[in-house]
This record gives structure tokens, sequence and C-alpha cells, in this order.
């Protein structure tokens, strides 16, 4: 096992045991003394690798963004991602709660963002291909941050809500009203100069003709 792996790990364990004691004690009560405790790792470990308990939280919410992107798959849907995702927040909302009390809600917006770029990833390639338009590099990314923000700004509400969410109803309303913006938008895109008409069906015989 190499260097890399082995120090991955050993973040991963720290994080592990912080993540224990999060469901038995509020994040201002715990210590590293009880992090080191509860892992079985030592205290010079623990500040090899991180400054301090928040830079070890801040690392786990990162941690733990790039491993759903990973799981998220080229077949799935943006529909499943977001259900993927409301899942892992109603799992979590006891840590996601104490990552935005002690952190803030822009490390919250910062681990979700591979999550939301995902999904706005996937329903921007929809409807460009839906419409056979193509847009224009710097509005498509000013739309995905468009969206991106707005998903963030449901998704902090629901973290910071005290009440269960209902998954297939936010799930519901979110994507009819970011289809319908959507569709519009991609309906007036071309005159806007906003975006170009494309075949994709000749673009992706190109596209593999080239590759």
């Amino acid at each position: 096992m190499n260097y890399t792996v082995t120090s991955n790990n050993t973040k991963k364990t720290l994080a592990h045991a912080l993540k224990m004691l999060l469901e038995k004690k509020p994040l201002s009560k715990i210590t590293v003394s009880d992090i080191i405790r509860e892992c079985g790792l030592n205290r010079k470990t623990f500040y090899y690798h991180f400054q301090d308990i928040h830079d070890l939280l801040k690392w786990m919410l990162n941690q733990e963004a790039i491993e759903r992107v990973k799981s998220f798959t080229a077949a799935m849907k943006y529909e499943e991602g977001m259900y993927f995702l409301l899942k892992y927040i109603e799992e979590n909302k006891h840590i996601l709660n104490c990552v935005c009390d002690s952190l803030g809600s822009i490390e919250i917006k910062r681990g979700l963002y591979q999550d939301f770029d995902f999904i706005a990833e996937r329903m921007l390639s929809t409807v460009e291909q839906s419409r056979g338009i193509r847009l224009i590099p710097e509005y498509r990314d000013f739309l995905k941050s468009f969206f991106i923000e707005a998903m963030s700004g449901k998704l902090l509400d629901i973290i910071q809500s005290k009440e269960e969410c209902d998954r297939d109803q936010i799930i519901e309303d979110v994507f009819f009203t970011i289809s319908i913006s959507l569709e519009g938008i991609a309906d007036s895109a071309v005159s806007a100069g906003k975006a170009e008409k494309i075949n994709y069906d000749l673009y992706a015989h190109n596209h593999l003709a080239n590759s």
C-alpha cells in the first residue's frame, strides 16, 4: 500500500471517529483527545493530517462529496442523482447541521457543489439534445451556476429544517420548475444569440469518427 492510500485511510479513520462522536454530543464538546481515543490513533497522527477539528470536519464533508460523485454513473438520470443526494442529506442531517453551525453554509455548498454540478450538467444536456441546440459556453456556465445556487439554497433549507422532507415531492417540484424554465430558455436561446442549432446525430457521428 503506497503512502497516499495509507494517508487517505488514516484521514477516513479520523473522520469516521468524529462522525461517531457527533452522534453522541455537540461539536463544541468534542476534543482531539476524544477523536484519537475513539479510533485508537495518537495525537501526533491527528495533527500530521489536520490543523484542528474544523479542518477535519471540512475534509470529511468534501471527501463524502467526492465519494458520492464517484457513485454517479454516466447512465444515471438527473432525477436519480437528486434522489440519491436527498437520501444522503436525510441520513446525515445531524452531521450537516454541525458543519453548518461551525463552518457556515458556504462550506456546505462547497461540499455539495460536485453533486449539483453533475445534476445541472445532466439537465442542461437533456434540454440541449431535446431542442437540437448547443448553448454558447459562457451562457451555459452561467445557467449551470444559476441552477446550482438555486438547488443549494433549497437543500440548505432542508438541512436546517427540523421536519422530515418528502423526497418525491421535492424532486417533482424542483425539476418541474427548472425544466419549464430551461425549456423556455431553450426555445428563445438561438434567436437571442445564446445558442446555435446543431444536428446531434451528425455531431455524434463526427465525434466518433475523429476519436
